[in-house]
Formats: structure tokens, C-alpha cells, sequence
């Protein structure tokens, strides 16, 4: 797995995606399908995807989610995913 994808860039063949996405993907698939298995292969897959990374949430980005929800009312996991979209111009 590659190292963190760092902030403020303009990807042109990558899609930017929270960590926490992986994990919100991994933790609805076992919800959905009560396997364990099937949940991590996903997990493992998702990581092999080259025109997808993931990003590390840092304090800015963070402030800047919270203003997003706090604006919009979307749920917190919303407004991350928009954030990213927004600092990644994707």
C-alpha cells in the first residue's frame, strides 16, 4: 500500500478518498452480508485499486468538514467526502 497521498493537490487519474472510507465500505459489507471474509477481501481489494487513493485527515480538513456539515446538515461522513472532493477539485 502506498504512503498518504499529500493535501492540496489536483490528482488528474486518481480518485482521493478518506481512509475512513475503507473502513465505512469494510464495516457496511460485513453488516450487509455477516461475513468477515467477504468484508476484508473487499477491504484488500479496494487497496489494490490504482486510480483510487486515500488521504489522511488532518486538522485542516477536518475544520473544514465540520464548517460543511454545520452548514448543510449533512452527516458527518458526508461532509468529509465532499471536503476531499473539494480539496482534490474531483
Amino acid at each position: 500500500m502506498e504512503g498518504p497521498v499529500p493535501r492540496r493537490g489536483n490528482p488528474q487519474t486518481k480518485r482521493e478518498n478518506l481512509y475512513s472510507v475503507l473502513v465505512e465500505v469494510t464495516a457496511a459489507i460485513r453488516r450487509r452480508t455477516g461475513s468477515e471474509k467477504l468484508a476484508l477481501q473487499l477491504r484488500d481489494e479496494l487497496l489494490t485499486i490504482e486510480t483510487v487513493s486515500f488521504v489522511v485527515l488532518d486538522d485542516r480538513a477536518a475544520k473544514e468538514a465540520s464548517e460543511i456539515a454545520a452548514k448543510t446538515g449533512l452527516r458527518g461522513m458526508d461532509a468529509l467526502v465532499i471536503q476531499v472532493s473539494k480539496e482534490f477539485e474531483t
